[in-house]
């Protein structure tokens, strides 16, 4: 389910959509997001095979985070509490 695949074939359609408030993300948001995270990642210096950690709320910009960082390299640690 690589976001750029299918922001191409079917970019309106909802990627994501949160059950509790109804909030949706289309594919092409989903992409272009994710790209705009992986961006940011590079920009601070992270490099392909470092490590990110994520602690947060349960929310759609958790994937945008996640895809950033796979479209980066990165291995992508969660953090529970």
């Amino acid at each position: 389910m690589y976001p750029g695949h299918w922001s191409k074939v079917k970019p309106n359609t909802p990627a994501l959509i949160h059950a509790a408030s109804g909030e949706e993300v289309s594919w092409l948001e989903l992409d272009q997001r994710s790209n705009q995270v992986a961006n940011l990642l590079q920009a601070r210096g992270l490099k392909p095979g470092d490590h990110v950690s994520i602690l947060m709320e349960n929310h759609l910009s958790f994937f945008e985070i996640a895809w950033g960082a796979y479209r980066s390299g990165l291995y992508l640690s969660l953090i529970h509490i």
